[in-house]
């Protein structure tokens, strides 16, 4: 039971802060709490299924959406005037640049671009994006595992500290870096 209630917390939090839950699993599938080839399919699986909700977003009815959020309609500006000169580039990268993994596909579901092209590049992305954060996770562990021999006193701790950063750094870009404006 609690394993399944750390696969939910995983997909919760992928929606939310995906770069530090996506550590935090791939940590925890190292120490054993988790299977890393569910870590590395869910994840895939979550961020896909993020990408298009948010793609069907901007596709659907996101302009009346936008306009409601000022700060989320400059970013969609921002993002769409980059994607007119880089689409592919920004179609492959999006996922590795903090702060773009909504916007990017909201903007892309208002583009005159086919869904088509942004599956089958937002797939690609996602695989690297996804097995590079895993990985990361699970040699972070064990890197960690070969230099504290006691890593199994202190291994709750850093998973919660590894989650509580990426909650501040989501909470620090939301609340004080999202707030100001961005030069055009």
């Amino acid at each position: 039971m609690a394993t399944f209630l750390l696969y939910i917390a995983m997909i919760v939090g992928l929606f939310l802060e995906g770069e530090t839950v996506m550590i935090a699993s791939a940590f925890a599938a190292h120490r054993g709490y988790l299977n890393i080839y569910l870590v590395v399919s869910i994840g895939f699986l979550t961020t896909l299924s993020s990408d298009w909700f948010y793609f069907f977003l901007g596709r659907r009815g996101g302009r009346k959406a936008i306009e409601k959020r000022p700060s989320l309609h400059r970013h969609v500006q921002k993002v769409s005037r980059l994607m007119d000169k880089y689409p592919v580039l920004i179609l492959l990268c999006y996922r590795f640049l903090y702060g773009f993994r909504i916007v990017v596909p909201v903007a892309v579901g208002l583009s005159r671009i086919k869904a088509r092209k942004f599956l089958l590049l937002s797939l690609g992305a996602i695989l690297l994006w996804t097995l590079a954060f895993s990985m990361a996770g699970y040699f972070f562990g064990a890197f960690l595992e070969n230099r504290i021999k006691e890593l199994k006193t202190i291994e709750w701790p850093i998973i919660l500290g590894i989650v509580g950063f990426g909650v501040f750094s989501y909470l620090f870009y939301k609340f004080i870096i999202d707030r100001k404006k961005i030069p055009e």
